[in-house]
């Protein structure tokens, strides 16, 4: 596992409680993890191949990453989080100039294919900054990706993950639950939708960027042309717990204010599998931007593009969702 130094760090244990205890483990859950650790290892890789990324890729990104928040002026601090079941998760407390630890936080979740110190949420993060809003950030690696230790094995390990990072503002800096915000793309939209859902009580302000409504409908769909393998994947995939990956069900929960990016030409998650195709829009407090068409730059890969090569309303859709981010409860 690849390790990097640091002049100062904070720590965190969090702890099973009410809200996250249907996280644990059941006895089918523990037997599965020991008699098909290689099937969910495979799976995992599949799902979340970031955490095959070589030592050479993540030292050059954090490299890279290090030399950009100089340039933005932004002091960075390590976390090392241990979650309830005892995994290691690092990240970093990412502090522009003029901010203090009280000030309010985004967490940002990452996709599957990419780790906290590859600059994803970069585009979003200037933007803040140039509102010169009084906002932190936190990154953080999914356990067995980037700098986190332990191996992923189901998705709910996914979720436990970024609910011990959001403990960790509420309980080690001392946030209040309206100034925690939380930012997920793709993969990491699903998992910030479950972690909201698990905490009514923040009603920070919530953005999926392009994510699905569930991830078992998206893998049975690459296999559709073949029924009987379809049906297998489906079943196999939710035996194997990966039906925790539900955004349709979470956001039924959700109460705080949020905004779903989207667009109908991506590649990877086909417009049938969209969030906001699933959720009614209409109500509650909840916003969408239609990415379609607002691209400046030639390009056919729009579930990767970043946030800052959309035009919305004369401005980029970065700015539209930091501007969101930093917004005041009404």
């Amino acid at each position: 596992m690849v390790t990097r130094a640091s002049s100062s760090s904070l720590y965190y244990q969090a702890r099973w409680n009410t809200q996250n205890e249907n996280l644990q483990d059941s006895l089918f859950d523990k037997v599965s993890k020991f008699f098909f650790s290689h099937i969910h290892r495979f799976l995992t890789s599949l799902a979340v191949p970031s955490t095959t990324f070589t030592q050479a890729r993540i030292i050059r990104s954090d490299q890279n990453h290090r030399n950009i928040l100089s340039t933005l002026k932004c002091t960075q601090t390590e976390i090392n989080i241990r979650t309830p079941d005892n995994k290691n998760i690092k990240g970093s407390l990412i502090c522009p100039q003029g901010t203090s630890l009280s000030d309010p936080v985004v967490i940002f979740a990452q996709p599957n294919a990419s780790v906290s110190v590859e600059s994803t949420f970069i585009d979003t993060m200037q933007e803040i900054i140039k509102l010169n809003k009084k906002c932190n950030f936190i990154l953080f690696d999914y356990r067995g990706s980037g700098f986190s230790k332990g191996s992923l094995l189901q998705a709910k390990d996914l979720v436990l993950d970024l609910d011990s990072v959001y403990m960790f503002a509420k309980e080690q800096l001392k946030i209040p639950t309206q100034d925690i915000h939380m930012m997920g793309f793709s993969l990491g939209g699903a998992v910030t939708s479950q972690v909201k859902a698990m905490h009514p009580e923040c009603t920070g302000n919530t953005v999926i960027d392009r994510s699905f409504s569930n991830i078992i409908d998206i893998a049975s769909s690459l296999v559709k042309k073949n029924a009987i393998i379809s049906f297998l994947a489906r079943h196999v995939l939710r035996l194997l717990g990966w039906g925790w990956l539900n955004s349709t069900e979470a956001f039924k929960k959700i109460k705080s204010p949020s905004l779903i990016l989207h667009h109908p030409k991506d590649y990877i998650i086909k417009e049938e599998f969209q969030l906001q195709r699933t959720i009614d829009t209409r109500q509650r407090n909840i916003q969408t931007i239609n990415l379609n068409n607002l691209n400046w730059a030639p390009c056919d890969n729009f579930h990767c593009v970043p946030l800052s090569m959309f035009i919305y309303e004369r401005n980029t859709v970065s700015s539209a969702v930091a501007k969101f981010l930093t917004q005041k409860p009404k």
